[in-house]
């Protein structure tokens, strides 16, 4: 199962800078949720196709 976010952020009482600092850690964790399913995918795909 898969979902997907969409996020916003209170752009109206912060501004840009604010969250400059978090975004090097959030892209790094996109990147690593991002590769933790892709292979955990790929793993299922492997498991179904010997099983059929």
């Amino acid at each position: 199962m898969q979902f997907f976010a969409l996020l916003t952020r209170n752009t109206e009482n912060f501004a840009d800078a604010d969250f400059a600092p978090l975004l090097p850690g959030e892209a790094e964790q996109r990147r690593t949720l991002y590769a933790k399913a892709r292979s955990a995918r790929c793993g299922t795909e492997a498991t179904s196709r010997a099983a059929a």
